[in-house]
Formats: structure tokens, C-alpha cells, sequence
């Protein structure tokens, strides 16, 4: 649906509900539709398994490039550390995805990757806005898709006015769906 705001100068009040039009002040909205004759669709396409990983790779290095800017931007924010222990397969590999543009704004394909350590520890360390913010653990698959921990989001809280030299840490144990 379009809207626009048309004046109403030339327009009676009686006339309004018929024409579809709301009176807001000196200002009307009138809510239109496209026909259908001006509608296209595009042509669909099944992506290979190849091709969808292609597009993974592609959209995770954009958004790694976009966090490393976010990074460069703020350099006084406090840093956040995750950590928790978790065996997984070859090639799977834990994300904290998060409504902080940090954890990803939610999206799991640019949420920032952990690093894991000896003895099946995983890290995320990255700079981090003041505000609330909720996140969940999130394990991509080396198949490239994503299994999200279960139970209900985590609530992040990072006090207004912490600098660069202090670390919020949290320990968390994320479970996956059975």
C-alpha cells in the first residue's frame, strides 16, 4: 500500500469517507492501492546447496566488514565478554546474535562468530552500546544453517558511561533443541 497527503482545500468534509480519505488537521491521508494490472513477479529460481553457501559467505564477510567499522566508530564503548563451554560438530560454530547492532540487530547470518579455545570454550569479545538489549546463543551449522538455543532471550543491560577499560563478563550455558 502507498499512502500520500493531499491538502484539503478543494475537498468537502462530506466527501471524505467515500474518497477513502482520513481529515488529520489541515491534512488528509489517502490510503492506495496498486491494481493489479501494475503488479510483476519475478521469476523464481532454485538455488544449489553451493550457491546458498556462496550467499552465507558473502552476506557474513559484508557484515563482518560493517562490525569492523562499527568497531573503529567506537572505540571508548566497554566490552563485552561471553563465554561458555560446548562441544559441537566440525565446522559448526557459535554465534551471540542480539538486538544490539554489535550481536547483529537479530540477524544470525551478521552476528559475530565466537572463538573457540582449547577445551571446547567458546568467547565472544566485541565493544558494546550502552542500553538493554536481549541476545541468544546461536549455533551455524557447517551446513550453513542455524539452530537457535532454546528458552527464551537473555537480557543485556550495559550502564551508560562505562569506558573502554571496563569488561562486562557473563558466563552462559546454552542449550539446543533436543
Amino acid at each position: 500500500m502507498l499512502c500520500h497527503r493531499h491538502a484539503l482545500s478543494n475537498i468537502k468534509p462530506a466527501g471524505l469517507h467515500r474518497r477513502g480519505l482520513v481529515k488529520v488537521g489541515s491534512t488528509a491521508t489517502q490510503v492506495v492501492t496498486a491494481p493489479p494490472s501494475t503488479t510483476t513477479s519475478l521469476p523464481s529460481k532454485t538455488l544449489s546447496r553451493e550457491e546458498v553457501l556462496a550467499l552465507h559467505r558473502k552476506l557474513e564477510s559484508r557484515a563482518k566488514a560493517l562490525i569492523s567499522l562499527e568497531e573503529m566508530q567506537a572505540p571508548t564503548r566497554p566490552k563485552l565478554r561471553i563465554t561458555f563451554r560446548s562441544r559441537v560438530g566440525l565446522g559448526d560454530q557459535w554465534k551471540i546474535c542480539g538486538s544490539a547492532p554489535e550481536l547483529g540487530s537479530m540477524i544470525p547470518e551478521v552476528a559475530p562468530a565466537m572463538r573457540w579455545t582449547n577445551g571446547d570454550t567458546w568467547t565472544l569479545e566485541t565493544p558494546i552500546r550502552d542500553g538493554t538489549f536481549k541476545f541468544k546463543a546461536v549455533l551455524r551449522a557447517a551446513d550453513g544453517a542455524y539452530v537457535w538455543e532454546t528458552g527464551n532471550d537473555r537480557t543485556l543491560q550495559v550502564a551508560n558511561g562505562l569506558s573502554d577499560a571496563d569488561v562486562i563478563e557473563i558466563n552462559i550455558d546454552p542449550r539446543l533443541p533436543q
